[in-house]
């Protein structure tokens, strides 16, 4: 008997891109709390009992690349373990080799042309 169409995957990943995260106490577009929003993703995807192999972060992650933003967001990726997130930089943020601490990164400020 078939249980399903396709086998189970030899790989899990979480994607989460273009957060578009602003400093506290402002909206995106004066109307959406991207934080808030990405608090629930994550409390969805903790209660799903999901372990993946990856959770990558893509685009762009601070909606104007200011320090809070980015400090919301090492909040929040902090209820994660380490060795599961990976990112990958949109236009506020600065590329890393996956040597160094993403967490660390996002906590400072973009440089551009260095």
């Amino acid at each position: 008997m078939r249980s399903a169409e396709y086998p189970l995957p030899e790989q899990t990943i979480l994607h989460l891109s273009d957060t578009h995260l602003t400093a506290e106490g402002t909206l995106l577009f004066d109307l959406v709390d991207g934080t808030e929003r990405l608090a629930r993703a994550l409390t969805v995807f903790e209660a799903s009992g999901i372990t993946p192999d990856a959770i990558v972060f893509t685009g762009d992650l601070a909606d104007l690349g200011e320090p809070a933003a980015y400090a919301a967001l090492r909040a929040l990726s902090s209820r994660l373990p380490s060795d599961w997130v990976r990112e990958c930089c949109g236009s506020w943020a600065i590329m890393m080799t996956v040597e160094r601490s993403v967490k660390d990164c996002w906590m400072k400020p973009p440089t551009y042309g260095r």
